[in-house]
């Protein structure tokens, strides 16, 4: 059940003027534990969306990866290096085709059926999976862009050092539009949009079986 419906039968079964009762808003601010949940359920009843993920090492390494995924099983993935190295991976079902442009046997589409693929070949990102973890605490709201978002800040005592930063849409529903992760090695910012928007993922048309 969301906060927000939680307040309102909280008011509705008090049948008295509650602070925080009128104008619709919540009897109770939400705990950041609430808040965050709530964001996980509004992402996971998504259709679709897309993802940038971009990730910067301390020794200057940079890459971008962008994904386009139904969160179930269809996927596109583009990952690119500063470099100019460049992987191109395709999920459909229980087909998988990679392609990349550093590698001579790579410069067509391979095709393959998943459980035949590489170990992990499939970006962990094309099913993300939304969950809440470790201790999270409030901070001052802010804006992405022109949308007002609330900051929330999770540490966990297995990520030694390392802070997640999540920025929660506070307008409509509440989508997780942002996490920034660090560490003293790592920065990796992940943004979200395109919520449940037309995905047109298809088949390599010059797809080609590896020879065995």
């Amino acid at each position: 059940m969301s906060t927000v419906l939680k307040a309102a039968l909280l008011c509705a079964v008090a049948g008295v003027t509650l602070t925080g009762c009128g104008g619709g808003t919540a009897a109770t601010e939400a705990s950041p534990e609430e808040m965050l949940d709530d964001a996980n359920k509004a992402m996971r009843s998504l259709k679709s969306v897309a993802i940038t993920i971009v990730t910067e090492k301390s020794s200057g390494d940079r890459y971008t990866a962008v994904v386009q995924t139904d969160l179930k099983s269809k996927c596109a993935s583009t990952t690119v290096s500063d470099d100019g190295e460049q992987l191109e991976q395709i999920w459909i079902g229980d087909t998988h085709y990679t392609r990349a442009n550093g590698e001579k046997a790579q410069r067509r589409w391979v095709k393959m059926p998943v459980d035949e693929a590489e170990p992990d070949s499939i970006p962990s990102d094309c099913t993300w999976p939304f969950t809440s973890f470790g201790k999270v605490v409030k901070g001052k709201p802010a804006k992405i862009g022109t949308k007002p978002v609330m900051r929330l800040v999770a540490t966990d005592e297995k990520v030694k050092g390392g802070t997640y930063t999540y920025y929660i849409a506070t307008e409509g529903k509440p989508y997780l539009l942002t996490v920034d992760f660090k560490d003293a090695e790592f920065r990796t910012t992940t943004s979200f949009g395109a919520f449940d928007e037309p995905l047109d993922i298809r088949p390599p048309a010059d797809a080609v079986e590896p020879s065995r």
